[in-house]
């Protein structure tokens, strides 16, 4: 392996290391949660019309 290869190997590490610091997300905490309205259990959606085309 090159220097040239050696060093973009590690600047790409430092890359995907940066990128998973800066968008890491916390799980949100307990009371944050119970602070939230409840969510509607269940949606209801019309069922899909199925048209049969007959082949030529």
């Amino acid at each position: 392996m090159t220097n040239d290869s050696k060093l973009g190997l590690l600047a790409g590490l430092a890359a995907v290391v940066v990128v998973a610091v800066v968008y890491f997300q916390k799980p949100p905490d307990a009371g944050a949660a119970a602070a939230l309205p409840p969510k509607p259990a269940a949606v209801s959606v019309a069922p899909a019309v199925i048209v049969n085309i007959p082949a030529r």
